[in-house]
């Protein structure tokens, strides 16, 4: 291009205008003419980049989606074995706490002083052969002795109540703390995958960005007319 601009100055110089105006023509119509090569070889370019950004997306998307999807899938099987396991721990506990109170014995009644009293009364009425009296303190000793016996076995079955409502309670506790660390466990996993993939997204929409930009400064570059080895 170079040269036959030169040698177009020099027509022009010398008084050869017709023979200027014919190479200008040519030059012109090679201009043309490159142009259009160098434009369809600059498109097919952009063609073939824009269709391997595409494919490289559409592996890349589907690939960590799936990466995502097998640790939640881990995550998730995590917390389902520490809660297994946290089961267990319970399911044992409890057992363990059967077999102690089923080993409990009952301990020995232990009557109020007035009870002991009548008792000692019906005695002493029986040696005395006040048979009739005697028969009215065995019915007081009948309703105090209903009472106090009931009231010795609520106590007791209260004190072993006790230590269940302890275990219980104990497991509650756990349960409630595990709960927490196990949703504090999958709401941190999920917030990391989430701003993965957001970050991973606009990496792609940045890139994307630059090669349309850096393609659209490749179409507006002048033409060369320069055949390249």
């Amino acid at each position: 291009e170079n040269e036959m601009e030169q040698s177009l100055k020099e027509l022009m110089s010398d008084g050869h205008f017709d023979e200027a105006k014919e190479l200008g023509r040519r030059l012109e119509a090679l201009r043309v003419e490159f142009g259009g090569l160098q434009l369809h070889d600059e498109q097919q370019r952009q063609n073939r980049q824009n269709a391997l950004f595409k494919k490289a997306r559409s592996i890349f998307n589907p690939a960590m989606k799936t990466r995502h999807a097998y640790e939640e899938n881990n995550v998730e099987k995590q917390c389902h074995e520490e809660e297994a396991a946290t089961q267990r721990r319970f399911q044992i506990q409890d057992e363990n706490l059967a077999l102690e109170l089923s080993r409990i014995e009952r301990p020995r009644m232990k009557y109020s002083k007035r009870r002991m009293e009548l008792k000692n009364a019906e005695i002493r009425l029986c040696s005395l052969k006040q048979y009739d009296d005697a028969k009215n303190v065995r019915k007081m000793l009948r309703k105090i002795d209903a009472k106090e016996e009931a009231e010795f076995n609520r106590k007791f079955e209260a004190k072993l109540q006790a230590k269940v409502d302890k275990m219980a309670a104990l497991h509650k506790g756990d349960s409630g703390r595990l709960e927490e660390k196990l949703s504090a466990t999958r709401w941190r996993d999920y917030r990391r995958r989430g701003h993965e993939a957001a970050v991973a997204t606009q990496n792609v929409k940045n890139k994307l960005r630059d090669m349309k930009h850096f393609q659209l400064m490749d179409t507006k570059l002048k033409p060369e007319l320069i055949v390249k080895p």
